[in-house]
Formats: structure tokens, C-alpha cells, sequence
């Protein structure tokens, strides 16, 4: 505990879930609320959250997420976000805007690394240059771009161009015409990020009043985990921040808003591209209000339902979708907001058949929750959801524990209640032994009038025609302005082009925060390993604290693989573990894998020795388990490794789909990545090797494969049992 007269001791919460003592601050100057999870773990975290809902779509809380990151009172780069990022230890450091908050991470193991990240981050948060340099605002959100008298006016912008790039992804567009179905009104009825055709309507006034408003100590939440350097970071929180504030109401609770009382069908039209047809790329969306994040039980419900429902490879409902041929992928959708939802997509469907989609869905949970659901899946998902929070984020469980509080927080749940999730999951099980479970699906999803169900066409050209409207109006803009004004427009063009292009001076470099030699600890901390020889395999043996959770890795030689056979080694590692075994089918199989584990997880990949010595290709399994489940989740694993069987074509074919959905939605939303493990490849070997298992590559092979399913189902299967039957045996195995 520190004892400190600024800071008020509110609260101290023993939490065996978290391995920490809790204790809970207020801040006596301006109510700041801190909590500091106080631990041994060396992974030092920070971090500062507000409450930030918007009441529009002009995406003012992710354009000022960024902007204040781009400079600030004491650091005076450009991008002490990026300095910092390339010459700190940092483990973590990043920044995130939620539909109704706004956080800024960070963790370290060095001490006085944690320290800069953290006064970097304050500051950066706290005064912000955004109020000298309107070049932020014009570089971050947006402004009106023009070099030339006779070229069109545009708008360039980084977080107006980041959106028009997220809103290409079909899935974001139906995921936020079904959430704003669902809310017509209100603060969740609006696009956080930023709507891309309504982000130039945001001024710089306004900008500046949403930060004015919202960044201030009154309605912050601020967090540490580990065992940090206590006086120095409380000092710093108050003597260089707090203190030079006064306390204010920040006016800064959520408007949940109108939700519907009764359910609710409705239509809407997506942007695709030309010869989309409704029969083949419509989208069905599937919605319904479970209760609200303040109820802790509604909160660790919802991941167990939609676990239950749709998440899982045994979800009834996912199988009855996908065996009536209703689309190629079942997607789960649901919201970071106050309400805990349970939502899901269907992608690649028939519009005629929506009213059919809605009738199998209802009858489907209205047969599970008559008939009782399987109590194998049940006790899958629940173990499923619970070994996530007991993971929490591996390394990073800092972080993980900051957004789970923060978000607990802004809604005025006692954070430590949100951590410590034992009795609520002891109620649960008691409940799901007593028909619970069967109830709350009824009462829950069956008879509850919040609920809607969407249909989404495409429909061609939508945005070439709000792109049409842009450049009249913009246009109408320019030929509004006089000569004057627009060489004004050109001077400001160039202005911001130098801010860009103007390299920090050695002044301003000198403010950003750097680690002394004498600063970093020259020993490296090792752990304990123990080498063992079996036969043709290698065991190494660690002992590490890891809250009663046994971890395994394995690795098997992949040496003889030829590079016709790559793609295959990525369609191998996707069906284990969800295609039938010799013992049993997959739906059973995925039951019992849960039951026992976090799951089991296949890949290839491409490793460097710690020697530099040349790469190695490795099929890597991983998987963890409580210690008293870890001989049954052994036993369940030789299962999968030794006798998977590879004869379903059409389970085969509903995998493979289901994979070619999520690399689309992969490659809409990382297109840079993608594009540079592309570019990589003609130079690297190794990133030659990885675009063949996870790149365009792959995805072109298994385009064409699914294209011409049935002439090649034969082919594929005798490829994949043949690497399955090379792959698996002790010779030169790794197991860790």
C-alpha cells in the first residue's frame, strides 16, 4: 500500500484472479480515480482512460486520440509516440478509442523506461500542442488539400483516409447499420472512429472543445499494475499533472438512448462492387439486448452465449446455418459499449431466403432452450471463457487488466468487481446445473423485444455516388472563393507539407526522454530450463509463475516439405482440431478439447535460431490447461495428432471458406501489412515462405481451390493425410 495526503485510500480488494492486491484511489485535488494492482510481476503497466461519447459521426474522439500524441508541452517532436516507440523497452505502447472511451496504454520492465512512457503519455494527454499547431488538426483529422490554382480542392486527412479504408470492408459497413438499428438515438447511434463522408464536417473548434471537455483529471481513471516504482510514479502523477488542475464535473455519461420495444426487421444496402448479386452477397444480421455491462452476470454471460450459439466449431446453431446452405461464414458481432449484446452475421447469403434465416434461428434456440442444451459444449464454453480471463493476455495481462477496468469504470462499476469474476462464474455453474442457462436463452433472446434482424444488399456504386455529391460540393467550395482565398488555401497546404517534411530540431529531439546506460539492467534475466533427450526428441522443462496454468508448445520438423506443398501446410493447421478424429466426430471433439484446454492451435511457421544460423519451417502446436486437467488435455491432443481423419468433403470445404472470410477481412483491414509481406517477398526467402502460408498467395490457391471444389476435393485430402502422416511422429520433435 502507499500512503500518500493527496491521494484518498478508497478501497483495498484482495484479488486471487488478477494474483494482486487492489487499491483504490481518489485523487483529493480534482477526483481523479486511480487503482493500482500491486503485484511482483516486473511488466510494469500504465494507463489513462476517459470517458469519451460522441454525439455525432464526425470520429472527434479518434482524431483527438491521435493528435495528441503528435507533441505536447514538455515534448516537443512532432511524434514522441513514435520516438518513444523505436528508442524505449516499452512492451506495450499504444492508444485506443472504444464507442464511448478513449485509453492510453503502456508497460515496461525497466523502471525508469516505465517512468518516461508514463510522463510522456500525461502530458501528451493533458496539454497537448494541439492548441498551438492547427497543423495537427489539419494532419490528423482533416482539411481541405490543394497545391495548384487549377486542380480540384480534396480532403486529405490521416484519420479521414483511415476510415474511408475501414468503411471498404463490407462487414464494418453491415456492423454499424445493424448497431445503429439497434440504437436509433443516443451516444451508440454514432460512429466513434468517425463516419468518412461526415469526419470533414468536424472543426477545429469543436475539436478542441471535445479534448477542453473530456481530458480532464475530474473524469479520468488512471492505473498502474506491478511492481512499480510507487513514490516516484504517484509524485509525478500529482506534482506535473494532477496538481494544476481543479475538480469539475465533466458532464461525461453515456446517453444509452431508445431501444427498441418491440423486435425490429429492416433493410439496408452496403457498398460492393459492380455485378454484386443479392442471391450470392447479402448479409443477414441477427441482434438482440442480453442486459448491461453494470450487471457483472450479463457481462460474463454474453461470451458464453455467443460462445454457445455461433463462436464454437459444436455451436447447434453455427451448424444449422451452415448445413441449410445459408452462407459461407457465420460471423459473431456484438459492441463495446453499455450493453451486453448477442449479435451475429451471416455472409455470402440469398436475400430470399431472410425471412427463412429468421424462422431456423428462432426454432433453433427455441429447440435448445426446450430440449436443453448439451451440457459436454456447455461446460466447454464456459471453461473456454473462463481460461481467457485466467490468461489475461499472457505477458501483457497488465494491459488486459487495465481495459477491463476502465471499461468497468466509465460505467460506475466498481473495477474490482469487474476483475475478480469467481463468484460471479460460481453463480453461473450453479445456474447452468439448475436449467439456468435454457432460461436465460428464453428470456434473454426468445422473448425479448430488443432485438433486430437485418437485411443487407449490395448495392453498386453506393459511395462513387457520395463521392459524386463530395466533389460538386467541394466544387461549389472552390468557386466560392476568391483568388486570394485560394492562394490562402495553397500558402496553408504548403505550410502543413513543411511541418511534415521539417525535421525536429536537436532542441526538440533533446526533450524526448532516453534510458542511460546506467539505467538498463545488464544482466539478462533467464529462466530456469531443464534439457532433456528422448530418443529423437528434445524436452526442455521451465518453471514459471503462471497462476496454476501449464503451457505446452511443440514443435514438428517440416525440413522434407516442398514449396508445392506450402499451401497445403496452412490448410492442415486451420482443420485440426475441427474435422472429425477416428473416436469422434468434430462437434464432440470440440467439446472435449475446451473442456480440458484453452484450445489447441496449429501453424507453420518460419523460425530463425538464436544462432543466425539458417531458418527452419516448424509446424507449431500450442495449447494450455489448468494443472488438473493436463493429462486428459494430452490425451485429447494425441487424438488430434494421430488419428484426425480427413474424409468430411463438406466439412472440409465449410472450413476452407470460413478461412477465405477471415483473410478478406484481414486484408481490409491491415492492407499495409499485407502489402509489405508482399513486397518482402521477392527479396526474403523467409517472406517468400510466409506469403505462401498466410499471404495473397495463399489466398489466390485457395480461391481457385474453392472455385473448383469438387474436382479437386480428391486431391486436396490425399495432400493433407499425406503431410499429417509425415509431420506427426517424434523424429526431431521440440517440445517445450
Amino acid at each position: 500500500m502507499y500512503n500518500d495526503p493527496r491521494y484518498q485510500l478508497l478501497e483495498t480488494t484482495e484479488s486471487p484472479e488478477t494474483g494482486s492486491t487492489g487499491y483504490r484511489y481518489e485523487h483529493l485535488k480534482t477526483g481523479a480515480q486511480v487503482l493500482w494492482l500491486k503485484n511482483d510481476d516486473d511488466n510494469k503497466a500504465f494507463g489513462v482512460g476517459f470517458r469519451t461519447p460522441p454525439t455525432d459521426s464526425t470520429g472527434v474522439a479518434h482524431i483527438v486520440e491521435h493528435s495528441v500524441l503528435s507533441g505536447s508541452r514538455k515534448f516537443k517532436g512532432r511524434e514522441p509516440f513514435m520516438e518513444m516507440y523505436k528508442s524505449s523497452m516499452q512492451t506495450f505502447l499504444n492508444a485506443m478509442t472504444f464507442s464511448d472511451m478513449t485509453i492510453y496504454p503502456i508497460s515496461s520492465k525497466n523502471d525508469q523506461d516505465f517512468l518516461n512512457l508514463a510522463d510522456v503519455y500525461l502530458d501528451a494527454v493533458f496539454f497537448p500542442a494541439i492548441y498551438d499547431k492547427p497543423e495537427i488538426f489539419m494532419q490528423e483529422g482533416w482539411h481541405y488539400e490543394l497545391f495548384r490554382e487549377e486542380d480540384p480542392i480534396t480532403y486529405k486527412g490521416v484519420v479521414y483516409n483511415e476510415m474511408r479504408g475501414a468503411y471498404g470492408n463490407p462487414e464494418r459497413q453491415v456492423m454499424q447499420q445493424m448497431s445503429q438499428t439497434m440504437h436509433p438515438d443516443g451516444t451508440y447511434s454514432h460512429e466513434s472512429g468517425g463516419f468518412p463522408y461526415h469526419v470533414p464536417e468536424l472543426t477545429e473548434e469543436n475539436f478542441q472543445a471535445f479534448h477542453q471537455r473530456y481530458y480532464h483529471p475530474s473524469n479520468a481513471f488512471i492505473y498502474l499494475y506491478g511492481d512499480v516504482p510507487a513514490e516516484d510514479i504517484f509524485n509525478l502523477i500529482d506534482e506535473e499533472y494532477l496538481s494544476q488542475f481543479e475538480k469539475t464535473e465533466p458532464n461525461s455519461e453515456v446517453v444509452p438512448g431508445t431501444i427498441p420495444s418491440a423486435p425490429i426487421k429492416a433493410e439496408h444496402y452496403y457498398n460492393a462492387g459492380s455485378g454484386a448479386k443479392p442471391s450470392e452477397e447479402s448479409y443477414f444480421g441477427y441482434s438482440v439486448i442480453l442486459g448491461e455491462t453494470t450487471d457483472l452476470y450479463d457481462a460474463f454471460m454474453q461470451p458464453l452465449v455467443s460462445d454457445v450459439l455461433i463462436s464454437s466449431e459444436s455451436s447447434p446453431l453455427k451448424q444449422v446455418l451452415l448445413e441449410k446452405k445459408f452462407g459461407q461464414a457465420i460471423l459473431p458481432a456484438g459492441s463495446d459499449g453499455i450493453f451486453e449484446e448477442f449479435g451475429f452475421v451471416v455472409k455470402g447469403a440469398d436475400e430470399a431466403r431472410f425471412d427463412e434465416f429468421i424462422e431456423v434461428t428462432e426454432a433453433t434456440i427455441r429447440q435448445m432452450a426446450e430440449d436443453g442444451v448439451d451440457r459436454g459444449a456447455l461446460l466447454a464454453a464456459l471453461n473456454r471463457t473462463e481460461m481467457s480471463l485466467r490468461e489475461s493476455g499472457g505477458s501483457l495481462k497488465g494491459i488486459y487488466f487495465f481495459i477491463r477496468s476502465v471499461g468497468a469504470h466509465r460505467y460506475g462499476v466498481n473495477p474490482m468487481d469487474a476483475l475478480n469474476f469467481n463468484q460471479t462464474f460460481d453463480r453461473i455453474r450453479a445456474d447452468i446445473e439448475n436449467g439456468g442457462f435454457e432460461k436465460y436463452l428464453k428470456e434473454r433472446i426468445l422473448d425479448n423485444p430488443a432485438k433486430v434482424m437485418t437485411l443487407h444488399l449490395p448495392q453498386a456504386g453506393q459511395f462513387q455516388v457520395l463521392d459524386d455529391e463530395l466533389a460538386d460540393k467541394l466544387k461549389l467550395y472552390k468557386d466560392s472563393l476568391t483568388r486570394e482565398e485560394i492562394r490562402q488555401l495553397i500558402a496553408d497546404n504548403e505550410r502543413l507539407l513543411k511541418y511534415q517534411q521539417t525535421e525536429d530540431s536537436p532542441e526538440d529531439k533533446a526533450t524526448i526522454p532516453k534510458l542511460d546506460l546506467n539505467d538498463i539492467q545488464r544482466e539478462v534475466a533467464e529462466i530456469p530450463s531443464e534439457k532433456q533427450i528422448l530418443d529423437n526428441s528434445t524436452l526442455l522443462v521451465q518453471e514459471y509463475p503462471s497462476m496454476g496454468i501449464r503451457y505446452l508448445h511443440l514443435a514438428f520438423d517440416l525440413d522434407f516439405v516442398t514449396t508445392e506443398e506450402l499451401p497445403y501446410l496452412a490448410y492442415l493447421g486451420r482443420l485440426l482440431g475441427i474435422v472429425d478424429t477416428k473416436q469422434r466426430g468434430y462437434s464432440e471433439l470440440n467439446n472435449e478439447i475446451y473442456q480440458v484446454s484453452s484450445g489447441f492451435r496449429f501453424a507453420p511457421s518460419v523460425l530463425r535460431p538464436v544462432d543466425g544460423s539458417n531458418y527452419a519451417l516448424k509446424m507449431m502446436v500450442t495449447t494450455s490447461a489448468l494443472a488438473g486437467q493436463s493429462k486428459r488435455m494430452f490425451d485429447i491432443l494425441a487424438e488430434v495428432l494421430l488419428e484426425t481423419t480427413f474424409n468430411d468433403a463438406d466439412r472440409i470445404k465449410d472450413v476452407l471458406q470460413k478461412m477465405r472470410s477471415d483473410m478478406e477481412m484481414g486484408f481490409e483491414s491491415s492492407g499495409h501489412s499485407v502489402a509489405a509481406n508482399r513486397a518482402s517477398s521477392y527479396f526474403s526467402p523467409t517472406a517468400k515462405i510466409n506469403e505462401q502460408l498466410g499471404g495473397i498467395d495463399l489466398f489466390d490457391h485457395l480461391q481457385e481451390l474453392l472455385n473448383d471444389y469438387d474436382n479437386r476435393q480428391a486431391e486436396l485430402m490425399r495432400i493433407i493425410t499425406s503431410l499429417y502422416e509425415r509431420i506427426f511422429t517424434s523424429k526431431g520433435l521440440i517440445a517445450s
